[in-house]
């Protein structure tokens, strides 16, 4: 079996991953000046699994800065996809920890929030996360998790 590669996203990769975002209905050629102008921004982290040469997934984050009910960042994990053929081999598992270190990293990012499809729930459930019980939406359940602790545990000791 062929190993993975989580890595951020270049603009030789716009064209694959305009056709990943193609898939949730969206016009390819906006996909691809989108994702091109946000590859540029460094308040959104763009990560692709490659596998074998081919990419197989794609997350999206935002830094989206301080937020009302706590003057502090938040994150918002906007996308998280993997190819159906590539579920449940840990591609996913290692696209939202790549996001979810990108927040962590950010100066003053205390948190990275989302909202999940249905399908999605289990997933996240393996990932230790259930939605929070303040859910405005059974559609699209809301998550929530810390990055401080994040950021602390991949500082060198001693």
């Amino acid at each position: 079996m062929s190993s993975y590669l989580v890595r951020p996203a270049v603009p030789g990769d716009v064209p694959a991953l305009a056709v990943m975002v193609e898939a949730m209905d969206l016009d390819l050629e906006q996909s691809k000046a989108n994702i091109a102008a946000l590859l540029k921004d460094p308040f959104h982290g763009i990560f692709v699994a490659e596998l074998d040469g081919e990419l197989v997934g794609n997350a999206a984050v935002q830094d989206r800065g301080p937020t009302i009910r706590a003057r502090r960042r938040a994150a918002r994990l906007h996308d998280l996809f993997v190819v159906e053929g590539q579920r449940r081999s840990g591609i996913g598992r290692a696209l939202f920890e790549r996001a979810r270190l990108w927040a962590a990293e950010r100066p003053d990012v205390y948190w990275m929030e989302w909202q999940s499809s249905v399908g999605a729930v289990e997933f996240y459930a393996r990932l230790g996360f259930n939605a929070n019980e303040h859910n405005d939406t059974a559609a699209h359940p809301f998550y929530e998790v810390a990055t401080v602790s994040v950021a602390e545990s991949t500082r060198p000791t001693g």
